[in-house]
């Protein structure tokens, strides 16, 4: 058992560890969505994560909504600067594809992916993920990819 504790021990200072970030910043939209689910206590299912530039409070994010919460975690030192309570659009109820696996097929085809929302649109579950001037909508059952534009 000593050698799992050493490997919790490794793992946590790993996931502390601040990660490359597409968008400029130092944490990476994964580890945002892990210090999301860290800060609230729970292994809660993502259904956004956003980064956005926030000028009022001098911040540029990760807004990562999640569970019935939004999250907005620092890119630069990953503290979760805001969080509220925030009901789930009735969609995200629907059978769909998990967070991790449409994240890993959206960043194979969009470049410094700053967006991933399942969404509803034109009557279809989709995930729609957006970055460097292209967006793409992934099936939000199975990810296959429907659409895709650049700017």
């Amino acid at each position: 058992m000593p050698h799992l504790a050493a490997l919790f021990l490794l793992l946590g200072a790993v996931l502390a560890q601040p990660l490359p970030s597409p968008t400029g910043g130092r944490i990476g939209l994964e580890q945002a969505v892990l210090l999301a689910q860290r800060y609230l206590n729970q292994p809660l299912e993502p259904y956004k994560a956003e980064f956005k530039r926030k000028p009022r409070e001098g911040l540029q994010v990760w807004e990562i909504r999640l569970g019935g919460f939004e999250v907005w975690v620092d890119t630069q030192n990953g503290q979760v600067t805001y969080l509220r309570a925030r009901p789930a659009p009735p969609h995200t109820r629907q059978p769909h594809l998990p967070f991790s696996q449409a994240l890993a097929l959206a960043k194979g085809l969009v470049p410094s992916l700053e967006e991933l929302e399942l969404k509803l649109k034109e009557g279809r579950l989709i995930w729609e993920a957006k970055g460097a001037g292209r967006e793409v909508w992934l099936d939000g059952r199975d990810g296959r990819l429907i659409r895709s534009k650049s700017d």
